[in-house]
């Protein structure tokens, strides 16, 4: 547990981190990516040649004598809902864990989400929800959820990403941006899955180690624990553990898809404001 000093250090370290590559990398590519949840009026103007007549104003036009249309603008506030998994499984990593690149682009995402004004809320879950601040905007409220990303002490060990996704629907009832962060080492959420990629624009951000991803081929065997339920069994890697592996990957992506969520790997060897880019670009080539 850190004491209040380096809580404080900590927390500074990744807001200077986070917001310089905010600064320099995402806050264009954000907003242009997510749309914001309609058009607003804004003002109204004389009737040209060409314009759509389904805008003209008839008040005004009836008080004028001459026709008005309506302007609108786009309405961009936003509400980011952000779904970290942090059952043990998270602790998982060579260089970096996954809780750490869990942690990092959480707050690359809440800190381009202020910039832009939008509401950012924070969901931290195991098997049950161990944490839920709701959708607000600021400074301080995105400093809050450094502080708990942090300090955060799981209550449980184990994973339940459905029973995460079914709270989301339960208390997000108006249309939100979700970011799942997960390393989605878990069965029977699917159906949840395709029910907020429904509701909500979903963005699975899918955290794995590289041994993971690329598990060599040729190796001793290895004494291993489970992380979720602490059993040990030794691990004798081979052919047919690196398809399951890369297997395991691609059923990943498929299931999300499905779900019509958009699937983002991130490896802890990468950079996660690198992998955020990337993400930004391929959705802006598809608008």
């Amino acid at each position: 547990m850190l004491n209040p000093r380096e809580l404080i250090s900590a927390v500074k370290k990744l807001e200077i981190k986070t917001r310089k590559n905010v600064d320099e990398l995402t806050g264009g590519a954000y907003h242009s990516v997510f749309k914001g949840r309609g058009m607003e009026f804004c003002d109204v103007r004389e009737y040209s040649p060409g314009d759509d007549v389904r805008t003209i104003d008839w008040n005004v036009t009836a008080r004028a004598g001459h026709p008005y249309v309506k302007q609108f603008t786009e309405e961009r506030e936003l509400t980011i809902n952000l779904l970290v998994d942090i059952s043990a499984s998270a602790d998982f990593g060579g260089n970096k864990t996954r809780m750490q690149n869990a942690i990092e682009i959480a707050m690359l995402i809440a800190f381009s989400a202020i910039r832009n004004r939008d509401r950012v809320g924070l969901m931290l879950h195991s098997d049950e929800e161990e944490l839920h601040l709701r959708a607000k905007r600021g400074k301080q409220h995105i400093l809050r959820l450094a502080r708990e990303l942090i300090v955060h002490q799981r209550k449980s060990r184990k994973t339940n990403i459905k029973q995460l996704l079914d709270r989301l629907m339960q208390t997000q009832k108006k249309k939100s941006v979700v970011f799942l962060i997960s390393d989605l080492m878990d069965s029977n959420y699917e159906k949840s899955l395709r029910a907020v990629g429904k509701k909500h624009d979903l963005i699975v951000v899918n955290i794995l180690d590289e041994f993971e991803i690329n598990i060599p081929k040729r190796l001793p065997p290895l004494l291993m624990q489970d992380a979720e339920s602490g059993l040990l069994d030794f691990f004798k890697p081979n052919a047919k553990i690196h398809t399951s592996a890369q297997q395991f990957i691609e059923r990943n992506k498929r299931i999300c898809i499905e779900a019509g969520a958009d699937w983002m790997l991130l490896k802890n060897t990468s950079d996660p404001t690198t992998e955020l880019m990337k993400f930004f670009g391929r959705r802006n080539q598809r608008k």
